[in-house]
């Protein structure tokens, strides 16, 4: 880990040592996770009690956040294997499976599941709760807004399938 990483809740991170951290990575902050205070009428942001658990031999990119789980007793979890790359936004409550890789820019909604061996294309966004089969494939810009429970490839906006993994091809 590098000596300048910025830890907002230490206590509620677990990190194994063989993990590395890019210096300006951000783990554990609060989300823009809200409720509506009913006795003031207003939107108020919602205090996180979670933690985070990041397994061994992961690389977290430069930029890139992972957002610490929102009740306490949960986790946001990154499974062993895994690299993220810079400017990535992972988060509360979801668990990024082993042996994944996440390119540059995506962005992961809260409570997403992803399974082992998926790579994830530059400047993906996925919406929250969805879950996502071990090795998948998603493209480049891709958008995914619903559940993908067979491997293969995906593209698109909404990301939809296109082939099997491999097919003569490199992924």
């Amino acid at each position: 880990m590098g000596k300048w990483n910025r830890f907002d809740y230490p206590d509620h991170c677990l990190v194994a040592r063989s993990t590395v951290i890019h210096k300006t990575a951000v783990i554990g902050p609060d989300s823009m996770s809200i409720k509506v205070d009913e006795k003031q009428k207003k939107l108020i942001q919602f205090e996180h009690q979670g933690g985070i658990c990041i397994n061994e031999d992961v690389r977290i990119g430069p930029l890139s956040v992972i957002h610490r789980a929102t009740l306490e007793g949960k986790e946001t979890v990154i499974k062993s294997g895994t690299h993220i790359g810079t400017m990535v936004n992972i988060g509360h409550n979801s668990v990024i499976g082993h042996d994944c890789v996440i390119v540059s820019g995506t962005n992961i909604g809260g409570s997403v599941q992803i399974g082992d061996d998926v790579w994830i294309g530059m400047d993906v966004s996925i919406k929250p709760h969805v879950k996502i089969c071990s090795h998948a494939v998603i493209g480049i810009g891709s958008v995914v807004i619903n559940d993908i429970d067979k491997s293969g490839v995906y593209v698109g906006n909404p990301a939809r399938y296109i082939r099997e993994r491999g097919e003569g091809k490199p992924l």
